[in-house]
């Protein structure tokens, strides 16, 4: 009973003394029942003798109103924490949205700081420590992904995360070994002979030593494969000119995670990604122009899910990004400084006006330190 009390919230506990007041109440209705029964000559027998009093009267009004005022505000408290807690939800499920678009576009810097501040408003978040773990592993910083899944499962108590971070920590134990590239010489080697004699004759008889010209072979196209440290690697495609042309990613259980297509100028034409069961996932298609770069989302069906608008300046700094509803909308807006960093976060309302936004703030090595959410009349959140 103690931790049951411990654990309710200021509102609950104005409503439940509310109504055991209510219940006194009524229990001493009962009791006064019999009196509405008395004559008025009794009543005042009873007065007389002591047993009915002003001030039982007075403390019976009393109780009612006090235990009337303990339930309203008992409701009116609950129901505004209610509407807190759901008005914060929602904010940190956008949040979240935010973050693994972050993942999803290599911004892992960004996905970081946008987790990190999920997990100081809302400790308990599973999905939050899941996406910074992400971030950090896309950074490829490993100690800091299982430090972060193992305050998460201490927070939480997740199984979610904890096989997370037991095949993390798996890995992590394991020696990744890089196949070595070995090169066949196509020198001869003539041993030499034990004897005096036939070392007379080999030199007597040796060959002349021939030079092969170099002739220049036609260049071919070459794959190469990277291993990294967690046991996951990436097969690099190149044209016959050296050129870049696809870059496919296998997890450490060998399943696909997702195919990257370039263009002829190396930026990226075509990102897929795959389901573990090799299926598809969802893909990107890139398109660029003089000051634009729009990154267009599709769904496995081809269906379009939502772009992503870069703007540049002259000089191909980035100045604003747009992240575009399917119906054309505009969902989200980011603002970047002379250093490429966001520095403003728009969210808007299906009719263009602003529904809140965030300012962030970097120190002087340009690492993020501060994230601050405002509603649109500039109010802290």
């Amino acid at each position: 009973m103690i931790e049951f009390i411990k654990n309710l919230s200021v509102g609950e506990l104005m409503f439940y003394g509310g109504i055991l007041g209510a219940g006194l109440c009524v229990i001493a209705m009962i009791v006064g029942i019999p009196l509405t029964n008395l004559g008025k000559k009794q009543v005042k027998n009873k007065i007389d003798n002591g047993l009915i009093t002003d001030e039982k009267s007075k403390i019976f009004v009393i109780l009612v109103v006090v235990a009337i005022l303990l339930i309203v505000g008992g409701m009116i408290i609950t129901v505004l924490t209610v509407r807190n807690n759901s008005t914060q939800t929602v904010a940190e499920s956008e949040k979240i949205s935010i973050g693994q678009k972050f993942l999803l576009d290599f911004e892992y810097d960004k996905a970081v700081a946008e987790f990190i501040g999920i997990i100081e408003t809302e400790p308990k978040n599973v999905d939050a420590y899941m996406g910074l773990a992400s971030a950090y592993i896309g950074l490829d910083d490993k100690e800091k992904a299982i430090e972060i899944l193992e305050k998460g499962f201490a927070e939480t108590g997740d199984e979610k995360i904890k096989k997370k971070l037991d095949e993390l920590k798996k890995v992590e134990e394991m020696t990744t070994t890089t196949p070595e590239v070995t090169t066949t010489s196509l020198e001869t080697t003539v041993e030499e002979t034990t004897t005096p004699e036939e070392t007379t004759v080999a030199t007597t008889i040796a060959p002349k030593e021939t030079t092969t010209v170099a002739t220049t072979a036609p260049k071919k196209p070459k794959t190469e494969r990277k291993d990294n440290k967690d046991g996951s690697y990436l097969i690099h495609e190149y044209d016959a000119n050296g050129t870049l042309i696809k870059r496919t990613y296998y997890n450490v259980d060998g399943t696909l995670n997702f195919i990257q297509d370039y263009n002829e100028k190396g930026d990226t034409a075509k990102l897929c990604y795959y389901n573990a069961d090799g299926t598809l996932k969802n893909y990107n298609i890139y398109e660029y122009s003089a000051n634009m770069h729009i990154i267009k989302h599709y769904k496995s069906d081809g269906t379009l899910n939502y772009d992503w608008i870069n703007e540049t300046d002259s000089n191909g700094k980035l100045i604003k990004g747009h992240y575009r509803k399917a119906d054309g909308t505009i969902d989200w807006t980011h603002e970047y400084d002379s250093n490429g960093r966001a520095v403003r976060e728009n969210h808007y309302n299906a009719d263009g006006t602003i529904k809140y936004y965030y300012i962030y703030e970097y120190d002087s090595d340009g690492k993020l330190i501060k994230s601050t959410a405002y509603d649109a009349k500039g109010n802290v959140l």
